[in-house]
């Protein structure tokens, strides 16, 4: 009887002593959160919606060689690589995966000639 009592004594120390609590899920959101590209360039931060980037450039801004940097969701990735260098005379396409690797979400980023307002009426 006594080593009945502690075998179930030894059972029930070892249920408490195991952990009930599960690891946390990997995250789920694929998005880009921010964008960053050289200050001298840009007119305004970056408009970022669901799946577009639009970045207002000064006139005369070469396009052919620049490597905007961007920020993620927690754990996601994005091809091709933030801080690629693409010409962005035409929009560029980015792909950006989350950290569970089942989500992924198209964004297109462009850059747009804006003109400063010099002269008012």
């Amino acid at each position: 009887m006594k080593i009945r009592k502690n075998l179930l004594l030894l059972f029930i120390g070892a249920c408490c002593l195991s952990s009930c609590i599960r690891q946390e899920a990997l995250n789920s959101e694929a998005d880009i959160t921010a964008c960053k590209i050289s200050s001298d360039i840009l007119l305004r931060d970056p408009v970022i919606t669901n799946n577009k980037v639009t970045l207002y450039v000064n006139d005369g801004t070469d396009l052919s060689n620049l490597s905007p940097q961007f920020t993620l969701t927690d754990g996601a990735t994005i091809s091709p690589a933030s801080g690629t260098v693409l010409n962005f005379s035409t929009p560029q396409n980015y792909t950006v995966t989350s950290q569970d690797g089942k989500w992924k979400k198209q964004y297109t980023v462009e850059c747009t000639f804006a003109n400063r307002v010099t002269e008012y009426h």
